[in-house]
C-alpha cells in the first residue's frame, strides 16, 4: 500500500460520546469507552491478528 496516510486524532476526539444515549446506566465508563456515530463516514477497521495490531481509519 503506497497511499499517503494522515493521522488526525482530533477527528475522534471531537466527536460526541454516544455511550450515555445507548447505555444511560454506564456513565462511569464515559472516560474509558467512547461510542461514535460514524454512519456515512466510510470507516474502515484493519486488524493484523498475528502482530496484534489494529488500525482504524476512513477510506477516501
Amino acid at each position: 500500500m503506497n497511499d499517503p496516510c494522515i493521522f488526525n486524532r482530533n477527528i475522534f476526539h471531537n466527536m460526541p460520546n454516544m455511550l450515555m444515549k445507548i447505555l444511560p446506566d454506564c456513565k462511569e465508563y464515559g472516560d474509558i469507552v467512547k461510542v461514535c456515530h460514524t454512519e456515512g463516514m466510510h470507516l474502515k477497521l484493519y486488524s493484523d491478528i498475528q502482530n496484534t495490531e489494529t488500525v482504524l481509519g476512513f477510506e477516501s
